[in-house]
């Protein structure tokens, strides 16, 4: 059986979050600026970029860094999906 895409379907991914758009939510929820991160993972205001523009993707040591310093959850950076039962604080 061959499924085949429908228009919805085209349109709910675009319409999707994806890692580069929640790395840059987390900075903007956080009011940590650009340069802020770039130090913090140790990188350069042009990776960040990369990073949030969907250019590039950091690595899970970046992302781990970047989760605790926006203190957004790891899991809801790295899948879009907000884990039940998480305490505000860590």
């Amino acid at each position: 059986m061959t499924t085949t895409a429908t228009p919805y379907d085209d349109l709910q991914a675009a319409l999707e979050f994806g890692l580069a758009d929640r790395l840059a939510k987390s900075l903007h929820v956080s009011g940590i600026t650009t340069a802020e991160i770039a130090e913090a993972v140790d990188c350069s205001l042009r990776t960040v970029g990369n990073y949030t523009s969907g250019r590039t993707r950091p690595g899970k040591l970046v992302m781990r860094e970047w989760a605790a310093r926006t203190g957004v959850p790891l899991q809801w950076l790295e899948t879009g999906i907000f884990p039940a039962n998480r305490p505000l604080s860590d």
